[in-house]
C-alpha cells in the first residue's frame, strides 16, 4: 500500500500555477487517478515557498481516501482537522476545515443527522476526495516570514508533512524564550527520569504512551531525544528541586474523539537535566509523565480516542487511549 508521503510526491506535485488558481479540472484529474491507487489514508502537499509579495493565501491540497464503511464512521466532515507548526516559536495551531461548527464535541459518539449505513456493494467501495484550504485564511496567519509545517488529522489517520517557507514580508517574530511552566511539576524529578517511567528512550523524536490510572487520572508518559535550538537553552542552569535544568522543550499533545470537530491541545514545558550549559546543536534527552487536566477529563465519555504529541514540526502517533466507563 502506498504512503501518504507517497502519494504526496506523485499525485500532488501540483505546478504553483494550479496549486494557486485552485484547478478544479487537476483537482478532478487527481481525484480520478487517486480511485485506482492502492491507498487509504490523507496526504497532504502545497508550494515549497510563497512569497507575500505575489500571493497573500497559503493553498493546502488535501487528498483522503477511505473505505466506504471508515467514512461513514469517521467522516472528513466532522473530523478532519489541520494543525500547523511555526517553526520560529513552536507554536501549534489546530482547526477545522470543513465542518461548519468548530466547537468541541466531548460526547463520544455519531453525528446527530448522517445518511444510513452503506451495505451490500456501497459497503465495498472507497470514498475518495481532492480539494484545497487555504490554511493563510483559515488560521488567520500573520503575514510575515515564516517557516511552516502542515499536517491534516482524522481521528486516527495523520497525514505526511508539508513544508513551506513564507518569504518577502517582515522577519519573524522574536523567538519564545524556554518555557518553564512549575504547574507541570518540574519540582519532582523522578516524573521526568526515563529510568522511572518505562518509556524506551527513542533514538530521534518522541516515544509514548497515555493510560488511566485511578480514575480520573490520564496519564502521557513519554521520552524525547532532539537537538538543541537557541530556544530550547537557558542562560544558565536553574535549581528545580534537588537538581537543576539546562534546557527546556516544548512538547504539544493532540487528544482526538471520533467525530470531534478540533482535537484538544495542550502545550508542555520538558525539562532537560543538567548542571552545565548546552550548545545549539547538541543532542537533547527528557521524559515526562504529565496529567491531562481533570476538568478536561470529567467529561470523557466512554470510548476510544487518539493521542499526538508534536515535537519541532514533526507529529507522532497515534497512540489509542481506550475509557471503559465514563468518567465522573
Amino acid at each position: 500500500m502506498e504512503s501518504s508521503a507517497e502519494i504526496a510526491q506523485t499525485l500532488l506535485k501540483l505546478s504553483a500555477a494550479a496549486i494557486f488558481a485552485n484547478n478544479s479540472t487537476a483537482l478532478d484529474r487527481i481525484e480520478w487517478d487517486l480511485s485506482s491507487r492502492d491507498f487509504r489514508g490523507l496526504a497532504v502537499n502545497t508550494v515549497s515557498e510563497i512569497d507575500v509579495r505575489q500571493h497573500d493565501s497559503l493553498p493546502l491540497v488535501i487528498a483522503s481516501q477511505f473505505d466506504a464503511i471508515r467514512d461513514w464512521e469517521t467522516p472528513l466532515s466532522e473530523n478532519l482537522a489541520l494543525v500547523v507548526f511555526e517553526h520560529d516559536t513552536a507554536e501549534v495551531k489546530v482547526a477545522t476545515p470543513f465542518a461548519e461548527d468548530a466547537t468541541n464535541r466531548p460526547d463520544f459518539g455519531p453525528p446527530t443527522t448522517r445518511p444510513a449505513k452503506p451495505t451490500g456493494d456501497a459497503a465495498t467501495g472507497v470514498a475518495t476526495s481532492v480539494r484545497t484550504v487555504d490554511v493563510r485564511k483559515l488560521f488567520g496567519l500573520d503575514w510575515h516570514n515564516h517557516q511552516l509545517s502542515l499536517f491534516a488529522v482524522s481521528f486516527d489517520v495523520v497525514s505526511n508533512e508539508a513544508k513551506v517557507a513564507i518569504i518577502g514580508g517582515r522577519p519573524p517574530a522574536t523567538p519564545l524564550l524556554p518555557r518553564v511552566n512549575p504547574p507541570l511539576g518540574l519540582t519532582a524529578p523522578p516524573s521526568y527520569d526515563p529510568a522511572t517511567l518505562g518509556i524506551e528512550p527513542p533514538d530521534d523524536g518522541v516515544n509514548f504512551d497515555v493510560s488511566v490510572a485511578d480514575k480520573p487520572d490520564v496519564i502521557v508518559r513519554g521520552a524525547l531525544l532532539t537537538h538543541a535550538l537557541p530556544r530550547h537553552l537557558l542562560p544558565e542552569p536553574i535549581a528545580m528541586g534537588p537538581r537543576r535544568v539546562a534546557a527546556v522543550v516544548p512538547v504539544t499533545f493532540l487528544l482526538v474523539g471520533r467525530n470531534w470537530n478540533v482535537p484538544w491541545v495542550f502545550e508542555w514545558a520538558v525539562p532537560v537535566w543538567g548542571d552545565h550549559s548546552i550548545a545549539p546543536g547538541a543532542p537533547l534527552s527528557a521524559a515526562f509523565a504529565i496529567p491531562l487536566p481533570q476538568d478536561k477529563v470529567q467529561i470523557l465519555a466512554a470510548g476510544t480516542y487518539s493521542a499526538y504529541v508534536v515535537l519541532e514540526g514533526r507529529m507522532f502517533g497515534p497512540v489509542e487511549l481506550t475509557i471503559v466507563d465514563a468518567i465522573e
